[in-house]
């Protein structure tokens, strides 16, 4: 615990000073990564598809706002659909039209989260989203958080077997534009997992709004409950078909408390056994406080003085 937060307070004093190239950075990784997750599953070739285009355009959507990279990222998955078929660009171009709207109008400050989502869905941990959305953001992320796994079911699809081939045979492009607006129309898996993430994050952020001791780990746990009963049972009640077993899903879910538990303790430390309980009063009310005193470890400062051997044996001749 106590080296948990010495590395936090380290990390703290670098950001500070270094604040200015991280940001950049971080913006770089998302981007990239986001980018590349959309070349993986729509299956992008030719110059568009080249890894030093794509460092390019994250060098240089990283000295922009997030959302510069979320709009970029959009016309290059608008662009790999072209790929396809121009009609299924088309098709891309309205949903993102619909999406970016609401994106702009409810949760412009959670770009992360909407470019991110593809991303997690990829190394299969999409679970901790909701956990991270509940404990350290805004209700508001949620609207990001839902529309970043309507882009992924949407990438996803266009680049499978489901768009390509059907019983063995390739089909018209038509045919590929009909099978990919029913699966966003009709996706019963990628509704199942939208309820299962909001309920999530809204459960999990209304517990670590409570005043009770250790709200924010009881959130966490109760958060994975919540994606777990709603998912697994789902799965079975609408049939759906999804990737991995309902074991391996738990286990995802798993890692995901454990990754938010240490996240959470980077974000908010606290001391339960030092709780303070102060009432007070003014004209109109009776004031009734719980404080809890932060977590403050300062990191360990050693020095080491390095002692010229050589000079002090010519001072002792």
């Amino acid at each position: 615990m106590n080296r948990i937060l010495e590395i936090k307070e380290r990390l703290k004093d670098i950001y500070s000073n270094y604040s200015s190239y991280i940001d950049p950075l971080v913006r770089f990784i998302a981007i990239f990564s986001s980018i590349l997750v959309i070349k993986h599953y729509i299956g992008i070739e030719g110059m568009l598809g080249s890894i030093v285009i794509a460092i390019l355009v994250s060098a240089l959507c990283c000295l922009l706002p997030i959302n510069v990279g979320v709009f970029v990222s959009s016309l290059y998955a608008v662009a790999g659909l072209y790929y396809i078929t121009p009609l299924m660009a088309v098709i891309g171009i309205m949903i993102y039209i619909i999406v970016l709207i609401l994106y702009f109008r409810f949760s412009a400050k959670y770009g992360y989260v909407f470019m991110l989502m593809p991303v997690l869905f990829f190394f299969k941990i999409p679970y901790i989203m909701p956990l991270i959305v509940g404990v350290a953001l805004a209700p508001s992320a949620m609207v990001a958080m839902a529309f970043g796994v309507v882009i992924y079911y949407m990438i996803s699809y266009a680049g499978g077997k489901g768009i390509t081939v059907i019983n063995g045979t390739s089909i018209s492009s038509t045919d590929k534009l009909n099978s990919f607006i029913n699966n966003i129309i009709s996706n019963k898996e990628m509704m199942l997992i939208i309820v299962a993430f909001v309920v999530a994050a809204i459960i999990t952020y209304l517990i670590r709004k409570s005043s009770f001791d250790h709200s924010r780990t009881t959130a966490i746990i109760c958060g994975a409950i919540i994606e777990i009963a709603i998912v697994i049972p789902g799965i079975t009640v609408l049939d759906v078909d999804v990737t991995g077993s309902i074991w391996m899903i738990a286990i995802y879910v798993l890692i995901s408390v454990l990754a938010v538990y240490v996240l959470d303790l980077f974000i908010l430390a606290v001391d339960y056994q030092r709780t303070e309980y102060v009432q007070f009063e003014d004209d109109d009310y009776f004031y009734y406080v719980k404080a809890i005193p932060k977590i403050k470890v300062g990191a360990s400062d050693v020095k080491v003085k390095h002692i010229n051997v050589k000079n002090t044996r010519r001072r002792r001749k």
